[in-house]
């Protein structure tokens, strides 16, 4: 499922990016590639989604959020 629609306080692994190389490796720079662990703390409508990956807490936008495909870890 996208990170879009991930459920807040839970873990969850990035299991593919859905997109071309310049978002993979935006997403890499900060942590954020397959097999990376992390975990959702905000989730709300109409804003940017907050997670933790490393420590480290990181805002992403809902259209990039779309492009990472996640799975429920625990």
């Amino acid at each position: 499922m996208p990170l879009s629609m991930a459920d807040k306080n839970k873990r969850w692994e990035i299991v593919d990016i859905a997109g071309g190389r310049n978002i993979k490796q935006r997403l890499s720079a900060l942590g954020l590639y397959p097999g990376s662990i992390i975990k959702m703390v905000t989730n709300d409508f109409g804003g940017p989604l907050i997670i933790e990956v490393s420590n480290s807490k990181i805002a992403i936008g809902r259209g990039m959020a779309q492009k990472i495909i996640v799975n429920e870890t625990q």
